[in-house]
């Protein structure tokens, strides 16, 4: 899940990801966890910008506040490469040079990651800077990127059905260690998760996101990480203080008026109507029950049954299912990204590349140190009517010979209507962006050998337990 600066300044957008997600502090004893730090650049205005210059600070030491005690172990990438030179300048400084020169920014983005980093042992909250100089001017932004104890794991936060219809329930299910404390939020309620680990929610009448906090004390420091998810509701409850509808409204219920009603059109009110506010037709508009304590302006199309309207109103259309494909969006709305990794020794990501920049989401769940790692969760992206946007699917086994079992399933939920028959989203091509392969956190190879072998021993294959003496064990 990319997290977004506590503070900032800078010109462009950055967003940082890590993996495994959170971060694990090493054993005190045997092998360090490796983690990999993916920041993610953007410019989210309408003018480029010119950057010479971005500094990566990652704190050295053996401290909580620390991340890592051997800087020197930092690999890194950048993508799309060939535009930047990286180098470390000093302990834990990396410093990423266009390669020819002041770089523009506009609707390219680009990918730093750092990788192969040795956790230290002290669990904590660790700042991270990011430094960036436009025409002389040094800027920052810092994240605050949390350290769990070793072992802890979260992960998989997904409902059982993408979609509701009003008054319904959602059941959410995740996985996490047992050594920490689980809160579910969502609109402005709470619920005490600790102990479970599938959650129904309570009847939902709206379009409703759901936040799913761990939080962990560990040497006097708590560590909190999250995940998120959303669920949207069919023909959900209406309440507004302003409609404005650009079709047909019908309204098949009372309609009460308590103000001016002015209507450029004819209307149609098959029974009692009650308007506490200002009413606005510039199109037809069709009632049987209305009853609005605000404004309405209808100059569209909408079937209302029994509406009582007296705050925000929020209108959905039909949900479009995606996949690997470029699109174009006919209205606004957003992009879902769902990865549900079960415990089987799978990785994958998904790449969505959208106007504003390039999103990696990555699902695994695989055994490293001997503690289950997983990551899954879901991705929401913004997008415009006009706009282009493509998914691409990465999908490998680490451990075993085990069948691609990790489900991806990706939606547009379009906040708008299209034009008269169009699709929420057009295809445009099925030649999609290389996806973006994903760095593996570390194991010890003794332990990863180990694990494979006893998957292959399990699963009786011999072509694969050959495979494995040949390429891990180095036997002819």
């Amino acid at each position: 899940m990319s997290t977004n600066p506590t503070t900032s300044n800078t010109l462009l957008d950055y967003s940082l990801a890590t993996l495994p997600d959170p971060l694990q502090a090493s054993p005190a004893q045997g092998n360090p966890m490796y983690g990999v730090l993916r920041f993610a650049v953007s410019n989210g205005g309408s003018d480029p910008v010119s950057i010479s210059q971005i500094v990566f600070d990652i704190p050295v030491g053996t401290l909580a506040q620390h991340l890592t005690n051997d800087p020197s172990a930092v690999l890194w990438s950048v993508s799309p490469s060939g535009q930047w030179n990286v180098s470390m300048t000093s302990a834990g400084v990396f410093t990423a040079l266009p390669t020819a020169g002041p770089i523009s920014i506009s609707s390219n983005g680009v990918v730093f990651e750092f990788y192969n980093i040795p956790i230290n042992q002290q669990p904590g909250t660790v700042q991270l800077t990011v430094n960036e100089t436009s025409d002389s001017t040094p800027r920052s932004a810092q994240f605050n990127t949390a350290k769990f104890p070793y072992g802890f794991y979260l992960g998989n936060l997904v409902p059982d059905t993408p979609m509701v219809s009003d008054g319904d329930t959602a059941t959410l299910t995740w996985v996490g260690s047992s050594d920490a404390t689980y809160t579910m939020k969502w609109a402005d309620q709470s619920a005490d998760v600790t102990n479970v680990r599938t959650w129904t929610s309570p009847p939902l009448t709206a379009d409703t996101a759901f936040l799913l906090l761990a939080s962990v004390t560990a040497g006097g420091d708590t560590v909190t990480a999250g995940r998120s998810t959303s669920v949207m509701v069919t023909d959900p409850e209406l309440s507004a203080s302003t409609i404005q509808v650009s079709g047909l409204a019908s309204l098949n219920g009372g309609a009460t008026i308590g103000a001016q009603l002015t209507v450029n059109a004819n209307p149609t009110i098959n029974g009692d109507t009650q308007l506490n506010g200002t009413a606005n037709a510039t199109g037809s508009v069709t009632a049987a029950s209305l009853i609005s304590n605000g404004d309405l302006s209808a100059s569209g199309t909408a079937e209302l049954n029994d509406v009582n309207i007296s705050g925000v109103l929020s209108m959905i259309g039909g949900v479009q299912t995606l996949s690997q494909a470029t699109y174009k969006a006919e209205t606004d709305g957003l992009i879902l990204v769902y990865i549900l990794a079960p415990p089987q020794s799978q990785w994958a990501s998904v790449t969505v590349t959208v106007p504003y920049g390039t999103f990696i989401q990555t699902g695994y769940n695989y055994v490293v140190s001997s503690v289950w790692a997983t990551a899954g969760d879901s991705l929401t992206l913004p997008i415009q009517s006009g706009q282009s946007f493509s998914l691409s699917y990465w999908i490998t086994t680490l451990v075993g010979p085990i069948a691609n079992n990790v489900t991806i399933s990706s939606y547009f939920v379009p906040l708008g209507s299209p034009p008269p028959e169009t699709d929420v989203v057009t295809l445009i091509t099925t030649d999609v962006p290389a996806p973006v392969v994903p760095v593996e956190p570390r194991a010890p190879r003794a332990e990863k050998v180990a694990d494979r072998l006893l998957a292959v021993m399990q699963s009786r294959d011999r072509e694969e337990l050959v495979r494995l003496l040949r390429e891990d064990l180095g036997l002819s």
